[in-house]
């Protein structure tokens, strides 16, 4: 028989889980289940307690405060990694992952390591959702699979099935979401140690209890943090945990680049020359409509200095790479991240003002 973890992250659920816990004992009776609870104002940590005095099926990880959906469910992951489990399956606390789907998830796995419970294919679906929902849920999706080259159509979804020694595989250390983008890291890193992947139609219901924790700033933080694990894809940041022999002196890291690292700035300054010409072209076309020369310094700004900044920046990123403390390199990266949007940003806002009624500019410096 499978041993088989079901992890809970918690914050506010205790009314959900008063219900969840017996109906998982009546679907899945031989599964073990993990309550991770973020010290929730409603007492959904005593409930859990509670519970597991009750039945040593259910045990609880209390966590002093809220750290966030993606830290609680790591900590499910290494939960089931350090006591030995085979399969670890996560879903919603609030009955919007409907607890029937879970054997089915678990059958699959022969076949693959990540049984995914997928509302966008055929069969499943969503209910009880607004129009600006679905398309925000979309549009996740559709992100998710261009700057990480997922092939899922679900991947914003949390009702999974894992197998735990793929888990073990990867440096969860790594990892940069907190929230809600978690979901997506987990199978970008999940898809670069070779993880098979299946998608199990389920059906996904609104909470019975409680109110969402989704807002807008999680969106905005998912667009943000999807984008960066798209520059660590384009870097081939190493996923898996650091060979003792590579590991290199003084608490140092090791290149996590798998790539010659000379094709990074030409790959991206490719990139950013046709932003460039576009942006120039569109400048251009503004300028002579409206009879305005361009200042030396303006040309030399919209042309060169951009590709000297670009190819600066993935410089020294790369030098960062090989010799930087860790944790050096991941503020650093978040800079480069940035200093690149800015350098495309800059030539996308020509091509937006070449559409734009003009006036009389002054360019000059």
């Amino acid at each position: 028989m499978t041993r088989t973890l079901i992890t809970l992250c918690t914050y506010n659920e205790r009314e959900n889980i008063a219900e969840l816990i017996p109906e998982l004992h009546a679907i899945v009776p031989e599964a073990t289940i993990l309550i991770i609870d973020d010290n929730s104002p409603d007492r959904t940590g005593q409930l859990a307690a509670d519970l597991s005095f009750a039945d040593p099926r259910v045990q609880v990880l209390h966590r002093a405060s809220k750290q966030g959906l993606g830290t609680a469910a790591l900590a499910g992951f290494r939960y089931a990694i350090d006591n030995g489990f085979e399969f670890v399956v996560n879903l919603d606390a609030d009955f919007s992952h409907n607890p029937k789907y879970i054997p089915e998830l678990v059958r699959r796995m022969p076949q693959c390591d990540v049984a995914i419970g997928s509302r966008y294919v055929s069969g499943g679906g969503v209910a009880g959702w607004t129009l600006g929902r679905k398309l925000m849920s979309l549009s996740i999706n559709a992100w998710a699979r261009l700057c990480l080259g997922l092939s899922n159509q679900d991947n914003s979804g949390s009702f999974r099935c894992y197998r735990v020694s793929k888990l073990a595989e990867i440096d969860w250390s790594l990892t940069i979401a907190r929230g809600y983008a978690f979901q997506e890291e987990v199978l970008y890193r999940c898809q670069r140690v070779k993880c098979r992947m299946v998608e199990v139609p389920i059906i996904f219901e609104d909470r019975r209890f409680g109110t969402t924790k989704i807002n807008l700033g999680e969106c905005l933080t998912a667009v943000w943090v999807i984008f960066a694990l798209g520059i660590q894809r384009l870097f081939r940041c190493r996923v898996k945990h650091a060979d003792e022999g590579d590991s290199m002196p003084h608490n140092t890291a090791k290149r996590v680049s798998e790539t010659p690292w000379f094709t990074i700035p030409i790959a991206l300054n490719a990139a950013a020359l046709g932003l460039i010409l576009i942006s120039q072209t569109c400048f251009r076309r503004t300028f002579d409509a409206t009879e305005i020369e361009l200042p030396f310094q303006t040309q030399i700004a919209l042309g060169v200095m951009p590709h000297v900044t670009l190819s600066a920046i993935l410089l020294s990123t790369f030098v960062m790479q090989r010799w930087a403390n860790v944790r050096l390199m991941r503020l650093w990266g978040s800079v480069a991240v940035s200093a690149c949007g800015l350098v495309v940003g800059q030539h996308m806002i020509g091509v937006w003002l070449a559409f734009l009624p003009h006036g009389p500019v002054d360019l000059s410096f």
